[in-house]
């Protein structure tokens, strides 16, 4: 996108001499059919980068349903998250109460055991038998049969709680298990539901970058296209001040170098020292004090004096037979459209306006409405 930007720019700056005025209108009809087809070319990378706003925009949405599942999911998750911790706490308050119990009860059965130990080796049969009358001897055995039956459910209750005890606390483990098993479904939830919205933000946002980047470029054709009818129409309506219907003025001696400075960027691809992306260099760079004289490189007439967008203040020379040149990025511009200028004529000085990194001269050479090295023809 960039790189057609640059050939929009361009192209917008290579208007010929009116002294010329058939070479001047063919060079720029041609320059114009080369910017219209850029235009369509243009025109339809901005339909497909609308559709693939469009689909973005509808996967976005599906994505996003898809995300309420998967809340839906997580805020499920988090209940039963809720609903294990509750239930943990039931268990564990029930085997805190039958600890108890159990302590409790394994207490009163060995004090009875303690007692019998005290009292020595008499028996149930010996407390029976050493009754001395019957009614004695039913009381007794009641008596015997009760703390028997008592001993036994004691002894039955110690193991029922044993086992109840054992239960719960295989279900305070399967509880816990349960508990940490959810915690990380949630976390892991957790972190799709954010890697995926962020992701979809993500590419949304730069659909609609790529889009609005597009129609920067779109919009610079436009005014490209506009620049260069706006220049048909002057050159084909309005005569010019030099006369306009003389012959061709051929080159002789060639053309000389506009400024003494130091050679930057030369004439080719390169890596754009302000966008970072490659593009084609159609001039020589020529690195200078700001204010140093910019002179004609060859005779002919100011086609264009005046600002220029990237190339900030410009000034374009028409010196027939299908040359022109141009000078960027100036400070300041000493001629006017329509005004001769002689070879070596000040008409502008070095500065850094438009899209520059500091103080030179950009220095192209078009022949028939294409850019050549400069240095090729000085």
């Amino acid at each position: 996108m960039l790189l057609l930007l640059t050939l929009a720019l361009s192209l917008s700056l290579f208007p010929v001499s009116a002294k010329t005025p058939r070479s001047s209108v063919r060079s720029l009809r041609a320059k114009k059919q080369v910017t219209v087809k850029q235009r369509r070319q243009m025109e339809r990378k901005l339909r497909e980068v609308k559709e693939k706003q469009h689909d973005v925009s509808v996967d976005f949405h599906a994505s996003a349903r898809q995300l309420d599942f998967s809340e839906r999911e997580l805020r499920a998750a988090r209940a039963r998250l809720r609903s294990t911790e509750n239930r943990l706490h039931g268990t564990r308050r029930k085997l805190e109460a039958v600890n108890s119990d159990l302590e409790q009860q394994t207490a009163e059965l060995w004090q009875r055991l303690e007692l019998f130990y005290k009292q020595g080796s008499v028996g149930y049969v010996e407390v029976v038998l050493g009754a001395e009358d019957f009614d004695q001897f039913v009381d007794r055995a009641v008596f015997v049969r009760a703390i028997a039956e008592d001993d036994l459910r004691l002894k039955q209750e110690i193991e029922n709680k044993k086992k109840q005890q054992e239960a719960l606390q295989q279900e305070l483990e399967r509880s816990w298990t349960e508990l940490d098993s959810l915690r990380r479904q949630c976390a892991a939830k957790t972190e799709e539901i954010r890697v995926a919205t962020n992701r979809k933000h993500e590419l949304l946002a730069r659909v609609k970058r790529d889009r609005a980047s597009k129609e920067a470029a779109y919009e610079e054709l436009v005014e490209t296209q506009k620049e260069i009818e706006r220049i048909l129409w002057r050159l084909t309506r309005v005569p010019s001040r030099s006369g306009g219907g003389g012959p061709v003025r051929r080159l002789s001696g060639g053309f000389i170098l506009p400024c003494n400075g130091r050679f930057t960027s030369a004439f080719g691809w390169r890596i754009h020292p302000i966008t970072g992306t490659r593009r084609f260099h159609d001039g020589q760079d020529i690195a200078a004090p700001s204010g140093t004289t910019i002179r004609a490189a060859a005779s002919g007439t100011v086609v264009k004096s005046g600002w220029m967008r990237a190339y900030g203040k410009t000034v374009m020379i028409s010196h027939g037979s299908g040359y022109t040149t141009l000078y960027g990025h100036c400070s300041s511009l000493l001629v006017s459209d329509g005004q001769t200028v002689s070879q070596g004529q000040p008409i502008a000085r070095v500065g850094s306006t438009g899209w520059s990194t500091g103080p030179h001269l950009h220095f192209s050479v078009y022949r028939n409405g294409g850019a050549i090295n400069p240095m090729s023809v000085r």
